[in-house]
This record gives structure tokens, C-alpha cells and sequence, in this order.
């Protein structure tokens, strides 16, 4: 009798117990990549998860499109499937600047001088980036699609050189927009661009983008960098 009783009486207490204290969440996940040289940790923001299974395949295929720049990490959405792709992030890192090893400040006032002149501009007003997309799709999947919008420079801070915008892409079934902000800058000695993908639905949706991909950005620079003494 005493036994059951004082049974009972643990197994309440371990409820109370259990109901007043916060679950315990889980781990964050840390992703590594490699940048040249240099090997950068981030942990994964929250939402956002490591491709496996066919989104790591995808993955793959899509960073290889894109020939100036090598991309070191992909993450998605945890919920993207292959024909729900609507939210992500890329680092990338350009393919002149892999060996270089170049202070934030300086690497800075490089791209804003870039951001300045004729050539750099009507790069990013020509065709030939959507035209790269189309070629792309069709090489790897066999899709015809036309690819219209464009990527613009939107200033400079202390911490990016920014850059924003949004493409659309026109296939036999369906027309998709998305739009996309991204902060240039160096983190650990390193040129990297953090990009932010998500669906376009207006100049907002372009603003808000490029205040996360700054965010993403500094937590990458605050996790790789030690604190000045």
C-alpha cells in the first residue's frame, strides 16, 4: 500500500515537473564549407536545413550554372520538396578572389569603386546572365524556359556591398518569381556573397531580402571572426 502511494505520488511530482519546465530544444545544426583555403562554420539559421536526398543532387546540378562563382553552401527551406523551391540561401564565393585573402574594410571600398563604373553596370543590365539561366535549365533538365528581371547594386554600408532584385522565369507550365537580396563582403579574410531567395511579391518582399542576407552575413562574419581585443 505504502509502495503504490509513494508511486503515485513520484509519478505526479514528474508530471508537475514536466509541465513547469520548457522542453528542451534541439541542437542547432553548424554546416561547414570551404572557402579556397579557409574553412568558415555557420550555424544553419533557423527554418532553413542542408539539402539531402534529391535537393542535394539539385543542388549540385544548380551551382553549376553559375561558372564565376563556386557555391559553397546551400540551404532551403526544411519543407522544399523538388517542385516546392520557394525559399533559400546561397554562399558563394568568387572564383578570382578563392586565393585571395583580403580585410573587410578593404575588400569594401574594391566593390564600391566596382559598383561605380560603366562596364560593372551594363554587365548587370544585359541579357546575358538570363540568357546563362535559359541555357542552364535546358542543359540540365531539358527545360525551355525565358528569364526576364535583373540584379542591380543598392548601395553600400560598413558591412555589404548590396545588391538586389528579382527574375522571372517563364516555362511551358508555369511562370515563377522570385526575388533575391545579397550582401558582398569578406568574412574571415575570405570574398563571399550571401544570397536570400524567396517567391516575389513586390519591392518589399527585394527589401526585406536584403536585410536578411545582411543578417545571415554578419552572423557568418561574428562566427568566424574573433572579437577585437
Amino acid at each position: 500500500m505504502i509502495g503504490a502511494m509513494a508511486g503515485r505520488a513520484c509519478a505526479i511530482v514528474a508530471l508537475l515537473l514536466s509541465a513547469a519546465s520548457p522542453a528542451l530544444a534541439a541542437e542547432p545544426e553548424v554546416v561547414r564549407f570551404q572557402v579556397g583555403d579557409k574553412e568558415l562554420h555557420w550555424t544553419v539559421p533557423e527554418g532553413y536545413c542542408p539539402p539531402k536526398g534529391p535537393m542535394a543532387s539539385l543542388a549540385q546540378m544548380m551551382a553549376t550554372m553559375d561558372t564565376q562563382n563556386v557555391t559553397v553552401l546551400t540551404l532551403y527551406a526544411c519543407d522544399a520538396t523538388l517542385t516546392k523551391l520557394d525559399r533559400y540561401i546561397l554562399v558563394k564565393a568568387p572564383v578570382a578572389a578563392l586565393m585571395a585573402t583580403l580585410e573587410r574594410d578593404q575588400f569594401l571600398t574594391l566593390m564600391e569603386a566596382e559598383f561605380d563604373t560603366p562596364a560593372f553596370k551594363a554587365f548587370l543590365e544585359k541579357g546575358d546572365v538570363n540568357g546563362t539561366i535559359d541555357k542552364g535549365m535546358e542543359t540540365l533538365f531539358g527545360a525551355k524556359t525565358q528569364t526576364s528581371g535583373k540584379v542591380v547594386p543598392m548601395g553600400m554600408d560598413d558591412s555589404c556591398a548590396i545588391i538586389g532584385g528579382s527574375m522571372t522565369m517563364q516555362t511551358q507550365q508555369a511562370q515563377v518569381a522570385i526575388g533575391v537580396g545579397g550582401c558582398l563582403t569578406a568574412a574571415a579574410g575570405k570574398a563571399i556573397l550571401v544570397a536570400a531567395y524567396e517567391g516575389y511579391d513586390g519591392p518589399d518582399t527585394v527589401r526585406t531580402l536584403v536585410q536578411r542576407s545582411r543578417d545571415f552575413a554578419l552572423s557568418i562574419i561574428a562566427e568566424n571572426e574573433a572579437p577585437a581585443s
